[in-house]
């Protein structure tokens, strides 16, 4: 990795020599890298080298970088070679009623003000679950009326998301068991200042001094459910820990497809959108009055005398 490494930086290096203007690469979520150890040391050092080499190379000063992640910088790196302390950081806030109300705007969504609320009563400000619930009713032709109840089942638009939630949390079973009172208090509850900072930086909770409650109502629906399962009899062993299930298994197989139909369907729309701007490219060539002369010309002429 570390020769890859150095092979990767002397080609970047050699094509900011030959670069004027500044060049802006973007990493987004860098957080799925934080979970391979084997790689992170090199990659990462990688990158801090790049911004320690601008301070005193005119070439490598051009490049500006900039890493997008959704969780906390939790991996262990040395301080000397993390590029997370060496910028600046900007903190996506949730977003407000009047932002998720512009946002619908850029949609073509004509919402008023009870539709923001409903959106916002079961995900809050969460920029990507508000973008995201945009977009499928937007591309689906749904009303919010008829999204809402599909957007909370266990195929719904959401289940990515809080499946890999689930995932973080199953990796630790203190911070699992910590969550589940989260979520099923009815009232903020308190934790240790590391739960919380661990927690928060999921985005799992919102919180006040040490009293924490679910960020949105649809982790706390989703997690109580989840759970509730889990609960069930026969879904634990005599340690607490989960044991697999044949209808679990059949619902992994219903989301799996789910997901399966989700991208074909997203592939097709693609694919028609650029049919539709092809069509509308032709339309407008052959409405040209280029194209009308060259028409004109072509009628003109005598094909029998031509290929003669």
């Amino acid at each position: 990795m570390k020769e890859e490494r150095i092979v990767f930086s002397y080609q970047i290096g050699g094509s900011l020599e030959e670069t004027e203007g500044v060049i802006a690469l973007a990493l987004d979520n860098i957080d799925r890298l934080f979970s391979y150890e084997e790689v992170i040391e090199d990659f990462f050092g990688m990158l801090r080298s790049w911004h320690e080499k601008g301070k005193i190379d005119e070439a490598w000063a051009q490049i500006r970088l900039i890493l997008v992640h959704s969780t906390e910088v939790y991996i262990p790196l040395d301080i000397n070679q993390s590029p997370f302390n060496a910028g600046v950081p900007i903190l996506l806030e949730e977003f407000n009623p009047s932002q998720v109300q512009a946002l619908a705007k850029l949609y073509q969504l004509d919402w008023n003000k009870t539709e923001i609320e409903q959106l916002m009563d079961l995900v809050g400000g969460h920029p990507y679950l508000v973008r995201l619930a945009m977009y499928q009713i937007k591309t689906s032709n749904l009303t919010l009326e008829q999204f809402l109840p599909e957007a909370i089942t266990e195929t719904g638009v959401y289940s990515n998301p809080l499946r890999r939630l689930f995932n973080i949390l199953k990796q630790s079973s203190e911070l699992s068991s910590v969550y589940e009172q989260v979520v099923k208090s009815s009232e903020p509850i308190e934790l240790n200042p590391l739960q919380i900072y661990q927690l928060h930086s999921i985005g799992l909770v919102k919180y006040h001094n040490n009293l924490v409650a679910p960020s949105c109502k649809l982790y706390r629906d989703y997690f109580n459910r989840v759970w509730a399962k889990i609960d069930t009899p026969g879904l634990k062993d005599n340690n607490h820990h989960v044991s697999s299930d044949k209808s679990m298994g059949q619902n992994i197989i219903k989301q799996k497809h789910h997901e399966n139909e989700f991208n074909l369907e997203s592939e097709t729309l693609i694919i028609e959108v650029d049919q539709k701007k092809k069509e509308q490219e032709i339309s407008m060539l052959t409405k040209s009055k280029y194209f009308q002369e060259i028409q004109e010309e072509l009628a003109e002429v005598d094909v029998d005398e031509f290929w003669s």
